[in-house]
Parts: structure tokens; C-alpha cells; sequence
């Protein structure tokens, strides 16, 4: 589908069995073997990818405890090591999903966010 710029979707009852049907149809349909997971995440979570063994769980930050919100600084630096990771290992040169990745590398490259400023005790 990503060859030729179509997308598809589907609607699930719940989080954790939506989640389920994603990661099945991805690991059977599209040949995942890697995946991202928020940490920190349901323990089911992390219990079904190794139960379809995914080869490669990875986290991303998402929750900074200090401010009890998101930790989106974290998570973007996270993404963005991930997505360089994808495109160097797992996508032929060329490929129309390399190049999609390629672009989202290049765009986490050129934000420059800041770190949050630290709080004084």
C-alpha cells in the first residue's frame, strides 16, 4: 500500500485488542520483525510482541514522572533514533517506504528542540 501512497484502516472494540489485530496483521501480512512501545506501557503489551515474536522491542520515552505529563522532548529524540535505525536496516535503497522514512529522518534532523528547563530544588 505504501508503494503506491494508499492507506486503509480498521476499528477495533478495545485498546489492547485493537493493539493485538495491528500487531498480527503486521507481523503476518507485512513481515514486522521490529516495534516501537511506550515505556512506561501495559504489561500485556510488551508480553503479546514477544508472544508473536517481533525479533527487535524497543521503547520510547513518553511519561516524565517529574512533571507527571508527557515527556515529548524525550519521546521526539527516541523517534528519531528509531526511524534513523529503520531506515539503515530494515528498507532497500530506493525503496518508496526508504524514502518516506528518509523524510521523516531528515525533518526530526532539522527540529532543533530544546531541553526542558531544570527545575530548582
Amino acid at each position: 500500500m505504501l508503494a503506491v501512497f494508499q492507506a486503509g484502516g480498521v476499528q477495533g472494540l478495545s485498546g489492547t485488542g485493537s493493539l493485538r489485530l495491528a500487531m498480527t496483521f503486521l507481523k503476518e501480512q507485512c513481515g514486522a520483525k521490529a516495534c516501537l512501545n511506550s515505556k512506561p506501557t501495559w504489561g500485556n503489551h510488551l508480553l503479546m510482541f514477544r508472544h508473536l515474536h517481533y525479533e527487535d522491542i524497543r521503547e520510547y520515552r513518553y511519561w516524565d514522572p517529574s512533571t507527571k505529563g508527557l515527556d515529548f522532548s524525550g519521546m521526539l529524540v527516541d523517534f528519531r533514533v528509531n526511524i534513523a535505525h529503520a531506515c539503515r536496516r530494515a528498507f532497500r535503497v530506493g525503496s518508496a517506504v526508504s524514502y518516506s522514512l528518509q523524510v521523516l529522518v531528515n525533518m526530526f534532523r532539522r527540529f532543533n528542540h530544546k531541553k526542558p528547563a531544570q527545575k530548582e530544588n
